[in-house]
């Protein structure tokens, strides 16, 4: 039988190494709760830039961002070993 490898995390804590490590390990991951108690819900503009930049150097990925919640559902493709990505800082 295979296993689910979906994960459902609330809130920003170790928000990086949780996409760095989804993306690592193809596992799909969903965020909610993200800073849904301040002022200022929702992801910060650091944040964005690190998902636009996981975006650029993996295949196949829809991410799905609202008010205080992200979803990454899981990719198949492998990550590439290299190349040249230039990302843009918030």
């Amino acid at each position: 039988m295979g296993r689910d490898k979906s994960r459902r995390l609330s809130g920003s804590g170790h928000f990086r190494q949780r996409l760095v490590l989804a993306t690592l390990t193809s596992t799909a991951v969903t965020i909610v709760d993200i800073r849904s108690g301040d002022a200022a819900p929702g992801l910060r503009p650091h944040e964005v830039s690190l998902l636009r930049l996981l975006d650029k150097i993996s295949d196949h990925h829809t991410i799905e961002l609202n008010d205080t919640g992200m979803d990454l559902p899981p990719n198949e493709a492998e990550v590439p070993a290299g190349g040249d990505y230039r990302g843009k800082g918030p």
